[in-house]
């Protein structure tokens, strides 16, 4: 048979002129949705996001947090029990996302955080339908517990949410 012709090496002009489209590198960053009142820990919880490398947004209500989910592509969301009145159970954000459809919800790393939680504790996590449950006491240490975590997770759905992604679910 004919041989095989490999594609040819990139364009690297823009590397001499230093121009770039910004937009889509900015594009490539993935994005985290913040839900916590102003309260101590917050600021732990946005900056251990940015130190695994998410660009961190933040949200107030939950109406808010529920628009931003259906115009943005999160890859991670950390929902604090204190976000909205009540449990988190009962929470209007938390009914959305468990109401959320699978080849959507699937992509997103879910991350609830409060009193009741214990830190990675999988089958509360799993029985709470989240990746993740952080108790407040251990809020300091989301920044060591997410560097842990996270690629795990990507280690254990990475290749199955690739494979997916390429069938198209």
């Amino acid at each position: 048979g004919g041989r095989v012709k490999p594609p040819g090496p990139p364009d690297t002009e823009w590397l001499k002129d230093g121009t770039f489209e910004e937009k889509e590198v900015i594009e490539d960053i993935p994005r985290a949705l913040v839900l916590m009142p102003d309260m101590p820990g917050r600021d732990e919880v946005v900056k251990a996001s940015s130190g695994v490398g998410y660009r961190v947004e933040l949200a107030y209500k939950p109406e808010e947090a529920i628009e931003k989910m259906l115009f943005v592509n999160y890859a991670a969301v950390f929902l604090h029990n204190r976000f909205e009145a009540g449990s988190i159970a009962s929470g209007k954000f938390h009914q959305f996302m468990r109401t959320m459809n699978m080849s959507r919800r699937r992509y997103i790393f879910y991350v609830l955080i409060g009193q009741e939680f214990k830190t990675l504790y999988d089958l509360q996590a799993l029985s709470c339908s989240a990746n993740l449950v952080v108790g407040d006491a251990d809020i300091p240490y989301i920044g060591v517990v997410l560097k842990k975590v996270i690629p795990e997770y990507e280690a254990l759905f990475g290749p199955l949410m690739e494979e997916l992604r390429l069938a198209g679910k």
